[in-house]
């Protein structure tokens, strides 16, 4: 028998008192057996959120739908939120703001705190297009000559531009920059009253008062030398190496730059492209041309040394299309003819492209080179390149 110390009475093996407490062993169930224990559930990585294509928006749609919301309607700068998209053929109205073909920003919700924008941390971007081409039914750049001021009126201080935004102060005799908060004394010239909103009565005929966009008569101030600059130049760069005339490159470029010069850029009203036009064709060498009128042909000028490029001929080089159109056309057939028998394989790069650079600084003249390529400079001479898997050929 077994003695109960705590209650001090007898008691049979397996009896126990009508008071005390149950205890469960957690380590003998019914019959002996283990407790059945729940087991915790295998691990599951998390069910991947799908998107569903069909809410997603289509580009497609968004220009559609845009194209429609501004069919045959004005889009006003002065409008609040998001002016149409780049694709949308609306016609732009400026109303002292410039128009999206100029500068159109990432995006048009701003920040309004800075705490926000620390948030947000997005930066702000601007596309900017001065030379963008005017869409139909927008009226052309009005053009602000201030020539009799020495130049277009600017802020003593940051020398921001006279603009919409700056406020004329002191009965007119002062304007208020818009960037810096400083005042600038208006010439004699510009003066004019003010009405009684604190506006120039003259507000409506001043392109540089009422329009986001226009376009100033600079001075020789500022130009370079203080002289008016030349009329542009492209000067076309051409490879013809072995590779390029395997490629058909030359063939093609000769074939169809006829109709790439007949379409040269042109200020509006004009008849005539004022761009002049050169040629260089190189290999292992440089070739210049002659295209001047008087000579019976165009004549080739060869230059074997790489290592010091300089411009041979500078009258004749640069031409204009109606003055030299029979020399371009009968150039066109002479390249293939003068290089497609070399069988030069390969070629230099940098040196033509100095030779481009050189020819416009020689002939004083803004421009561009354009450069037809197609394969690796490999040929000794500066900016020479060599093949990877190729570890014989020496570094120029």
């Amino acid at each position: 028998s077994g003695i109960n110390a705590e209650y001090g009475g007898a008691q049979a093996p397996g009896a126990r008192h009508p008071s005390a407490p149950v205890i469960a062993n957690p380590g003998v169930g019914l019959a002996g057996q283990l407790p059945a224990v729940p087991q915790p559930a295998p691990h599951q990585p998390p069910a991947k959120s799908r998107i569903d294509p069909d809410l997603m928006p289509n580009p497609l749609d968004v220009q559609k739908v845009d194209q429609t919301q501004y069919e045959g309607k004005h889009w006003v700068t002065t409008t609040p939120g998001v002016p149409p998209l780049v694709s949308t053929n609306a016609p732009l109205l400026d109303m002292g703001n410039c128009t999206p073909r100029f500068i159109r920003s990432a995006f048009y919700t701003i920040p309004a705190t800075k705490e926000l924008a620390n948030q947000m941390n997005m930066p702000i971007s601007f596309a900017v297009q001065p030379c963008a081409r005017l869409g139909p039914g927008e009226a052309a750049l009005a053009t602000v000559d201030m020539s009799v001021l020495g130049g277009p009126l600017r802020c003593r201080r940051c020398k921001a531009y006279i603009n919409p935004n700056v406020k004329f102060v002191d009965g007119g005799r002062k304007f208020i920059c818009n960037l810096c908060g400083v005042d600038t004394e208006v010439p004699p010239e510009y003066f004019c009253n003010l009405d009684h909103t604190g506006r120039r009565a003259d507000t409506a005929e001043r392109p540089e008062l009422s329009r986001g966009s226009y376009e100033f008569l600079t001075t020789t101030d500022y130009c370079k030398g203080s002289t008016f600059p030349q009329s542009a130049a492209y000067i076309f760069v051409i490879d013809v190496t072995y590779a390029s005339f395997q490629s058909g490159m030359v063939q093609t470029l000769t074939s169809n730059i006829a109709a790439v010069l007949n379409n040269l850029p042109k200020e509006e009203g004009q008849e005539k492209s004022p761009i002049r036009v050169g040629f260089i064709t190189y290999n292992t060498q440089l070739h210049f041309y002659n295209l001047n009128p008087n000579l019976a042909q165009p004549a080739m000028l060869v230059q074997p040394d790489m290592s010091e490029v300089f411009v041979p001929v500078v009258e004749g080089f640069l031409v204009t299309v109606e003055e030299a159109q029979t020399h371009l056309k009968t150039l066109m057939d002479l390249i293939p003819a003068l290089h497609s028998q070399d069988k030069k394989a390969e070629g230099v790069m940098l040196p033509a492209i100095q030779a481009g650079c050189a020819a416009l600084k020689a002939a004083n003249r803004p421009g561009k080179v354009i450069m037809f390529h197609s394969a690796l400079p490999i040929a000794p001479g500066p900016g020479q390149l060599k093949n990877r898997e190729d570890k014989k050929t020496p570094q120029y």
